[in-house]
């Protein structure tokens, strides 16, 4: 069965996926800088999260597979109240 395994953020330029606990957290920009050099803007970067596989989903794909995998999600702490996108401080 697919499950959410942590945050991710995608290159849309170049399909380059960062992962991390926490998108653009340490983890994150500790790979984009041996990468990239210094830090940039994030703009062209989309956010989401990876499955089992590494395959990149959007926020509301993740919180789909989160809820069919039978994930614990906590609405209210990370979602902002939100049934449809999925956050990571709302996963772990």
């Amino acid at each position: 069965m697919r499950k959410v395994v942590c945050a991710a953020c995608k290159y849309l330029e170049t399909e380059l996926i960062l992962v991390g606990p926490r998108h653009w957290g340490p983890t994150m920009n500790n790979q984009y800088r041996a990468i990239y050099g210094e830090k940039k803007g994030t703009a062209l970067w989309a956010q989401g999260f990876i499955d089992q596989w590494g395959v990149f989903m959007c926020r509301e794909e993740a919180m789909q597979v989160a809820k069919d995998a039978g994930q614990a999600i906590d609405i209210e702490r990370g979602c902002g109240g939100s049934t449809t996108v999925l956050y990571s401080e709302g996963l772990y």
